[in-house]
């Protein structure tokens, strides 16, 4: 198909701050020990999608790649994240 992509790709928005939810929603436990962020990339894969988490360059959310980095989906560091 001359390059075109022919399933859609899930772009995960975990780039902010969560100063509404006050404290780092991502990394929640869920009921399956699970946190949010893995069991929402882990959904998304188990629905035969591409994952790309999109997450913040700033250096906090380095801790936040060993979570996913055995999954077969791709992370994209945001430099410009604070701007929405």
């Amino acid at each position: 198909m001359n390059g075109v992509r022919s399933r859609p790709v899930v772009l995960m928005l975990a780039a902010g701050q969560a100063r509404r939810f006050g404290r780092d929603k991502r990394m929640v436990l869920l009921c399956q020990s699970e946190t949010l962020l893995r069991c929402s990339v882990r959904s998304a894969l188990d629905a035969g999608l591409d994952v790309i988490v999109c997450l913040s360059a700033r250096r906090g959310d380095d801790a936040i790649v060993p979570s996913i980095s055995r999954m077969p989906a791709r992370v994209l560091r945001c430099s410009r994240a604070e701007e929405g």
